[in-house]
């Protein structure tokens, strides 16, 4: 009898502790579409910008993989991207032009736990985002991308030592 309740209250215990499943973005923030290639395969994410408190005529375009419709696996990030129409070239943050620099990252994460960074392959010349479109009044920015990563730091044996996303299109807009 003794076990028989301490199973029944394991499997309670157990219970408690199950995470809740949430669907809704992280603070609300998905907006629009993305779509590009990952290594020749077609990829979609979830995107958001918001403008840099460093810098307010640049912003920060953010677009998440998630599964299960909520829980984020990837990250690709571009930071520091004007808000005016234009071609930007994508670097990998050089410590000389930190303060101007648009640049790129990609993480692989466990909802909000980092495990894999990888940085922009600055020989590939066709590293750029280009702002075909923003509304100031919606806040709707549109363009589209090509960047090459290289591993930073390894989310996992065998990762791929290359990463390119070719194709790349988004529709977001500007958060407050």
């Amino acid at each position: 009898m003794k076990a028989y309740l301490s199973a029944i209250l394991l499997l309670l215990l157990l219970a408690a502790c199950t995470k809740e499943p949430t669907t809704e973005p992280p603070n609300g923030s998905w907006w629009g579409e993305t779509s590009a290639f990952e290594n020749d395969q077609p990829w979609k994410g979830k995107p958001y910008a918001v403008v840099s408190k460093e810098y307010p005529t640049r912003v920060l375009i953010a677009i998440d993989s998630v599964s299960n419709g909520y829980y984020v696996t990837k990250g690709l990030n571009f930071y520091r991207i004007p808000l005016k129409m234009g071609t930007y070239p994508v670097l990998d943050n050089p410590p000389q032009l930190r303060d101007s620099v648009e640049r790129a990252k990609y993480y692989y994460l466990d909802q909000d736990v980092l495990y894999g960074v990888y940085k922009v392959l600055e020989s590939d010349t066709t590293n750029a985002i280009t702002i075909s479109s923003y509304d100031s009044v919606s806040r709707e920015i549109k363009g589209t991308f090509n960047v090459t990563f290289v591993p930073e730091h390894l989310p996992y044996p065998g990762a791929p030592d290359t990463i390119r996303f070719r194709n790349g299109q988004f529709h977001t807009k500007i958060i407050k």
